[in-house]
């Protein structure tokens, strides 16, 4: 979803010869090309991590030095923890599809660590000093972790959560930022993070 194919590119293949004992039924189609729609552009309402990006650039050009403008980023942020929440409530498919009897195909797909990361990682080392957005960060992740179906996710999420207090930790100025990051990572992981 979302990436760029050239002409020619290869889709997806399929192999036989690889047995799996479950699902009695197929689960996946008789004609994969009808799941295949190629476009000129992304779009939000196909492609969640198109708009994830969008919110993480709005994110970086907020931080960027010539335009230093926290109260967006904040906002950006605060929009990506929501985007968190609702995909920590989902279910993700399965990569492996089967027709019944064999296995068939393997899905290359996006999972929840692969959209924590493109939400998080690029704010978090953007947000290099800037104590406002290290808070609205941490907070983001104790949303999205409150949220989660899946205990198998919340060590991403603490993961995400220890680097960005190390982070901080680094780059921020002052004993009393630092202190206040280390205190607010400390009530957040009293309540699961």
């Amino acid at each position: 979803m979302g990436a760029f194919i050239g002409e020619g590119s290869v889709l997806f293949s399929v192999r036989s010869g690889m047995e799996r004992p479950e699902p009695e039924e197929a689960d996946w189609p008789n004609d994969l090309m009808e799941y295949v729609s190629i476009g000129r552009h992304r779009n939000v309402e196909q492609d969640v991590a198109f708009g994830i990006q969008q919110l993480v650039d709005i994110t970086l050009k907020a931080l960027s030095p010539g335009i230093n403008d926290t109260t967006t980023a904040i906002m950006a942020i605060d929009y990506l923890g929501a985007v968190g929440e609702r995909l920590a409530r989902r279910e993700f498919p399965a990569r492996l599809r089967s027709d019944g009897k064999h296995l068939r195909v393997l899905v290359r797909s996006t999972d929840f660590e692969d959209y924590i990361r493109l939400a998080f990682d690029l704010p978090r080392i953007n947000a290099k000093g800037n104590h406002a957005v290290f808070r609205r960060l941490l907070r983001a992740l104790a949303l999205v972790d409150a949220a989660t179906c899946s205990d198998d996710r919340k060590p991403i999420l603490r993961q995400q959560a220890e680097l960005l207090r190390t982070y901080a930790n680094q780059t921020l100025a002052t004993d009393y930022e630092q202190k206040s990051i280390q205190i607010l990572y400390r009530k957040l992981s009293t309540y699961g993070l």
